[in-house]
């Protein structure tokens, strides 16, 4: 950013806003329920609320007398929960699997969803399809710096705003370090 400033002849700028996607995405939902400064709107569920949803829905479920660890079963519940999203998948699309596994993580999926809606609430899972479907447009162009990939939602997203001119995607020019490794007997070699 500096060079470019400087290539650009000049002496001073702004120091940019660096922030990973997800605190972002975060601050979007935010600046965006303040300006629709409405008691109806939903309210974003935090990390640990999150997490205490999906153990509970886990631990009540039918499912539960059959593992060994609900806590972790609902770990990788949710993971899988963040992977249907991050990829376009629709949750109904694990019926057509007939595997106990598949019926478990719809199962409670559909409790989870069933969930957020009584507490009128959206998990962080779902914030890239929030902004797909409400058409929110960044307020300042994006420079996005330092991805390898992109997931199918984020890159269906981005395609929308690159239309626009509104993201940059710049990518990575670091060359490959060279790594060696070397054995000694003890400290003192």
């Amino acid at each position: 950013h500096a060079a470019q400033a400087q290539a650009q002849g000049l002496r001073a700028w702004r120091t940019p806003q660096i922030l990973p996607w997800s605190t972002w995405l975060r601050e979007q939902w935010i600046d965006s329920r303040a300006a629709e400064n409405s008691a109806n709107a939903l309210r974003l569920l935090t990390a640990s609320q999150t997490r205490l949803l999906w153990e509970q829905i886990v631990a009540e479920s039918s499912h539960a007398r059959d593992l060994l660890s609900t806590t972790e079963a609902a770990r990788i519940a949710a993971r899988s929960w963040q992977r249907l999203h991050d990829y376009l998948i629709e949750v109904a699309q694990l019926q057509s699997y007939d595997a106990a596994e598949s019926r478990a993580l719809h199962s409670w999926c559909a409790q989870f969803e069933a969930q957020c809606e009584l507490l009128h609430a959206l998990d962080e899972a779902r914030l890239t399809q929030w902004v797909w479907r409400t058409g929110l447009t960044p307020p300042q162009p994006l420079r996005l710096v330092g991805f390898d990939t992109f997931t199918p939602a984020v890159s269906r997203l981005l395609d929308r705003w690159r239309t626009r001119g509104l993201v940059e995607v710049v990518e990575s020019t670091y060359a490959a370090a060279q790594v060696s490794t070397a054995g000694f007997s003890d400290r003192e070699s």
